[in-house]
C-alpha cells in the first residue's frame, strides 16, 4: 500500500518504458551492425543468437535501470502529483541512458584525447579531481536542467508523461522481440 501512494499501474509501466526505450534502440543498432559480419564468418542462425544475446541483455539493463529509478522515487514527495513523479524519474532515466551510449560510442568510434591533455594531467596534482571535475561540468548541466524545467513547469511535466505513453506502445514491440530472443537463447543453450 505503500506503492500506491507513490505509483500507480500506469506510471510504473511508463517508467519501465522510458527505461527500456533507449537501451532497446542502441542495442538493435548494435545488433544490424554486426549482423551481416557475423553471418558472413558463421551462419545466419550464430548471428541471429548474438542478437538474441544482445536483446536479452538490453533487458536485464532496462530492468536494473527501472528498478533504480523505481526505489529513488521514493524519494520524492508523496504530495506530488503522479504525472511530475514519471516525468522527473522517465527524464533522468533517458538522460542516464544518453550518457551511457555516449560513453560506449566514445569507444566504438575510437576517439581518444589528444595527448597533450592526457599530459597536462598527468602533470598536476590531482589528475582524479580533474577528470571528476571536467564530467561535472558536462553531466551536471544535462541532468540540471532538465530537471530543473521538470519542476518549474507542469505543462512540460504533462507533455513528457504523453511522449513517455507514446513510446511504451513501441516497447510493447521491443518486449516481444525479448521474449523471442529470451526462447533462442535457451534453445542454442539445449
Amino acid at each position: 500500500m505503500v506503492i500506491s501512494k507513490y505509483y500507480q499501474k500506469k506510471g510504473l509501466w511508463l517508467l519501465f518504458s522510458a527505461a527500456a526505450f533507449l537501451i532497446h534502440i542502441w542495442a538493435i543498432l548494435q545488433i544490424f551492425q554486426d549482423l551481416s559480419w557475423i553471418a558472413e564468418r558463421t551462419n545466419m542462425w550464430d548471428a541471429i543468437g548474438v542478437g538474441a544475446y544482445g536483446l536479452t541483455i538490453a533487458l536485464i539493463e532496462s530492468i536494473f535501470l527501472f528498478l533504480i529509478a523505481f526505489l529513488l522515487g521514493f524519494l520524492v514527495s508523496t504530495r506530488w502529483d503522479p504525472v511530475k513523479r514519471i516525468s522527473l524519474m522517465g527524464t533522468l532515466v533517458i538522460i542516464i541512458s544518453i550518457w551511457a551510449i555516449l560513453g560506449q560510442l566514445y569507444f566504438i568510434l575510437g576517439w581518444s584525447f589528444p595527448a597533450s591533455w592526457i599530459q597536462i594531467l598527468a602533470n598536476t596534482e590531482h589528475p582524479l579531481r580533474i577528470l571528476y571535475l571536467i564530467a561535472l561540468v558536462f553531466v551536471g548541466p544535462s541532468v540540471l536542467l532538465p530537471v530543473v524545467a521538470q519542476l518549474k513547469s507542469d505543462k512540460l511535466s504533462q507533455m513528457t508523461y504523453e511522449i513517455f505513453d507514446r513510446l511504451s506502445t513501441l516497447v510493447i514491440l521491443y518486449l516481444v522481440l525479448d521474449i523471442a530472443s529470451i526462447v533462442i537463447v535457451i534453445i542454442r543453450n539445449i
